[in-house]
């Protein structure tokens, strides 16, 4: 099984409310992740003057921007519970 066919499978197990609340997560995640590659990119552009990125100068951003998303830990177990029926 894929692992795109599992969160299907998952996903397709969930009440309503449960989906709600992965889909606001996700929202979430995807706002706060844009927002730090947003504010990295300037940073990096006036150090690299624009010069293409190496795989380790993205890998840099990448962890710098996920290490400031803002996650429900109430949200979470909530989401837990539900998948756990």
């Amino acid at each position: 099984m894929t692992l795109q066919q599992e969160a299907y499978k998952r996903i397709d197990q969930m009440t309503d409310d449960g989906i709600r609340v992965l889909i606001d997560m996700i929202d979430t995640m995807k706002t706060v992740s844009v927002i730090g590659f947003k504010e990295n990119d300037k940073r990096i552009s006036a150090s690299s003057q624009n010069d293409s990125m190496t795989k380790a100068e993205k890998k840099k951003r990448f962890l710098q921007s996920a290490g400031s998303i803002k996650i429900n830990p109430d949200a979470i177990q909530e989401l837990r519970e539900r998948s756990m029926i």
